[in-house]
């Protein structure tokens, strides 16, 4: 297989480009500066994982190197929003009093999103996923890799088929069989520290990074956090999250294999930490953080907010397969110099191309109408027809007036936002026209749906997450929201429901 890319083969303009104005991704500063691009690294590594992604490097104005990873087949504008809701919760966590001094900020990275199935993100060094660390340290014991789901097939080849009891006495007599107990993370931290200190000051970076993204992705909704969306900093022992694509608890909502957990807390986590497990820094860090973003409830549903109801995003919260298309404006510039024609003229030229422009489209429009058999036309359509054949007369008349009542410099500025405006209401109202009672169904459908995730968002901030619907209950205070939580993620009951590619077993 192909491994490696010559860029002076695949994309010989990104070769011969040097000194671009064009900013590294994510070196944009509040104060306007920003690391420019000097040139492309001609190599260009394949990753061999399913989409193949390619590992790109730039070479910035300050010598440094800067590396992305060029991911094809995937919609990464949503991943590039839960990293702006973590700046926030990073933001919150650095001013309060009860974490500032704990190091629980989350670890963020570049996501810039090209296109609505293509992007880049920027690489994050000594990374590894938790499948690929446990894999080499079984590999290294000469311990098969699915050890846990050899045994579970052994006990029930139709483990699918079982009922939730059956299941769960299966589970957990696999769970007895593993070799090792599930000691594997545990381990891996231990061998790959130089000394007792580093590995004291990495297995407490661990959990606290876990507490903290435990409960961020519980507010979050977020799911499939199987093994190859954790990664593991090999210097600090940070927890990262990658995969932000089922947010707002699609994963618990899906009809085959529902997530029955907030989050994960499986046993190969909970013995990489402290002596005491959960009960040491985990639960207080956890506390911590809940009670921060608690307190924060406003900041954190004013964006979520705007995260649901954004149109680029919102159609994943109906479980579409494929983004909103949006129609791109064109916006003509009138910024004339002393060698270009009279102002006047410039704006006469403007009012009547976008007069033909909206006219042309409204006649197309009306044809498509117009061209439709008799007997597939019902009476709307015909309403439809009509009225957009006035508009379309009416907007040649006017436009007509407005060319001609520019000779006055007042005059024309008028005439233009009357134009604008006039432009706007007339697509509007026709777009309001040829809306089909589909169309408004799925708005409708997808209010309805941002309503109730925006709901469930506000009862995780309140402590009211796990009351009957019907019920009006005392809202929980933290230690006991976060203690049905933990409960929650660790239940082998809830576990041994989940599909076998999240590894619930380890």
């Amino acid at each position: 297989t192909l491994t490696t890319l010559e860029l002076s083969q695949c994309s010989p303009a990104l070769c011969n480009a040097f000194n671009l104005e064009l900013g590294v991704p994510g070196s944009y500063r509040v104060d306007g500066s920003y690391v420019k691009i000097e040139k492309f690294i001609p190599s260009v590594q394949v990753i061999s994982s399913k989409q193949r992604p390619r590992k790109v490097t730039l070479r910035g104005s300050d010598g440094r190197n800067y590396v992305f990873l060029l991911k094809g087949h995937e919609d990464l504008r949503q991943d590039e929003r839960v990293m702006q809701l973590f700046g926030l919760v990073n933001a919150l966590l650095a001013r309060d009093r009860r974490t500032n001094n704990h190091d629980l900020a989350i670890q963020r990275y570049t996501i810039a999103p090209l296109s609505h199935d293509c992007g880049i993100v920027g690489w994050v060094p000594h990374c590894d996923t938790f499948h690929s660390l446990i894999r080499d340290y079984r590999e290294s014991k000469k311990i098969p890799l699915n050890m846990e789901n050899r045994e579970m097939m052994k006990l029930a080849p139709d483990y699918d088929l079982l009922t939730i009891m059956q299941k769960l006495e299966v589970f957990s007599m696999a769970l007895k069989r593993t070799t090792g107990n599930g000691n594997d993370l545990y381990e891996v931290l231990w061998m790959k520290s130089t000394n007792s200190e580093e590995w004291l000051e990495r297995r407490t970076t661990y959990t606290r990074s876990l507490a903290v993204m435990s409960i961020v992705g519980y507010i979050l909704g977020l799911g499939d956090r199987h093994p190859s969306n954790l990664m593991l900093d090999q210097l600090t022992g940070r927890v990262l999250h990658i995969d932000f694509g089922d947010c707002f608890e699609v994963a618990m909502n899906r009809d085959k294999y529902p997530e029955k957990v907030p989050f994960r807390l499986t046993r190969m986590l909970i013995k990489a930490m402290e002596v005491a497990g959960i009960e040491g820094s985990y639960r207080s860090t956890s506390e911590r953080t809940m009670g921060v973003l608690r307190d924060s409830r406003d900041s954190l549903v004013a964006m979520l907010e705007a995260f649901v109801y954004d149109p680029l995003i919102s159609w994943r919260l109906l479980g579409q397969g494929s983004g909103v298309k949006t129609e791109e404006k064109k916006e003509t510039s009138n910024t004339g110099d002393a060698t270009g024609p009279p102002n006047d003229q410039v704006v006469c030229g403007v009012l009547d191309d976008t007069a033909q422009d909206l006219a042309t489209s409204i006649q197309r429009a009306a044809g498509e109408v117009a061209n439709q058999p008799i007997r597939n036309v019902d009476p709307r359509s015909i309403e439809i027809y009509s009225e957009i054949q006035m508009m379309a007369a009416n907007l040649k008349s006017s436009s007509r007036v407005a060319s001609i009542a520019g000779d006055e410099a007042n005059r024309v500025e008028d005439s233009i936002g009357r134009s604008r405006m006039a432009r706007s209401v007339q697509k509007n109202s026709i777009l309001s026209l040829m809306e089909t009672d589909d169309d408004s169904a799925n708005k409708e459908a997808t209010n309805e749906k941002a309503l109730k995730v925006i709901r469930r968002v506000e009862d995780k901030l309140t402590g009211t997450d796990f009351t009957d619907g019907n019920e009006a209950g005392e809202p929980l205070d933290v230690p006991d929201q976060v203690q049905r939580l933990i409960i929650q993620a660790t239940s082998i009951e809830n576990l041994c429901q989940l599909f076998i590619g999240w590894c619930a077993f380890w």
